[in-house]
């Protein structure tokens, strides 16, 4: 199964609402038509697990607990998250991501911003390895808040816990922004080579640093600072995943995206690898709208992305639509 877009508009979709259940009845048609699995199951509690038949014998086939029996403050508007290494039945699991020092609940997917029936508009952007989620949860007018589970793309050879898990760190709460960890952001902290360099972001995590010890460690996400050059040598800033390029940029015609790296501070300042099927959109966020597509430019020929984009132009998702993933 490649990548593949699943939307609540589609014909006979799962819909999501503020009741208990909701998320893991989406996630139960979704994730299996992806190619995952539903390894345990409770009353409105799964843990999903990566498949077997994976290219790459060298994957973790981590497992993700949710939680969508209204477990905490937010009650059924939100459902918990935490990833495992291994687990042995659907409330038992090693080597939690975060960790409970970390998050003593794990991570939070907020649903709908009232625990009734009233239906949210949601997408699933999938592969067997990755998932990303967007929710329009109804307590900001056109704000999706966004949550992710798998793999990203290594840079180090043999990288067998290269998963990560992203989502909101505050429980119960209608405010959207840095709170919603995956959120709108693209750190821009100065890459390699330059001052400022920063890696860790809100409700970031992976399951293992890059000496592989046991633990999961806070991780971060960062964009390209040369295509903000009002930022440059400020010593590091975040923007809301857009440059200021404009549109298309004047000198080739081209659509600039540029990588979004996956980073973390653990053990030093570390490049990990890349995000798979997210980008950096390089241009005034202003010059496209949500649900626009258009296809990649230069070494990004051949592959597709669709806009999702918050209202207000206040963030933007450069989503890789295509079966193009980087993987391995």
């Amino acid at each position: 199964m490649g990548v593949v877009l699943y939307r609540s508009t589609d014909p006979g979709a799962i819909q999501l609402d503020g009741l208990v259940g909701s998320l893991v009845g989406v996630l139960d048609v979704v994730l299996p038509a992806a190619g995952w699995s539903i390894a345990f199951t409770g009353t409105n509690i799964r843990a999903y697990r990566q498949p077997a038949a994976l290219d790459s014998p060298l994957t973790l086939r981590a497992y993700l607990r949710v939680n969508d029996a209204g477990p905490g403050a937010g009650g059924a508007r939100e459902a918990r998250i935490v990833g495992y290494e291994t687990m042995s039945d659907v409330n038992t699991g090693i080597n939690p991501c975060p960790t409970v020092a970390q998050l003593a609940n794990g991570l939070f997917v907020r649903k709908s911003a009232a625990a009734d029936a009233n239906t949210r508009t949601w997408m699933i952007l999938a592969d067997a390895r990755t998932f990303y989620m967007w929710i329009l949860s109804g307590d900001v007018a056109s704000t999706y808040l966004c949550w992710m589970f798998g793999d990203y793309y290594s840079f180090m050879p043999s990288d067998f816990y290269r998963v990560m898990v992203m989502g909101r760190v505050v429980e119960n709460s209608a405010v959207t922004g840095a709170i919603d960890g995956v959120g709108n952001e693209v750190d821009l902290g100065n890459v390699v080579g330059k001052e400022g360099f920063s890696s860790n972001m809100s409700g970031h995590f992976m399951f293992r640093d890059a000496s592989h010890a046991a633990g999961a460690i806070a991780a971060g996400k960062v964009g390209d600072r040369s295509i903000n050059p009002t930022l440059i040598g400020d010593g590091g800033a975040s923007i809301a995943g857009f440059g200021n390029l404009a549109y298309k940029n004047p000198a080739d015609s081209n659509i600039y995206t540029p990588p979004i790296f996956v980073t973390h501070s653990q053990g030093g300042a570390t490049i990990r690898g890349l995000w798979r099927g997210q980008y950096h959109f390089g241009h005034a966020i202003s010059a496209v709208s949500d649900g626009e597509t258009f296809p990649g430019t230069l070494d990004l020929n051949g592959k597709t992305f669709r806009v999702i984009k918050q209202s207000g132009n206040l963030g933007i998702w450069v989503a890789e639509t295509s079966n193009t993933w980087i993987t391995n």
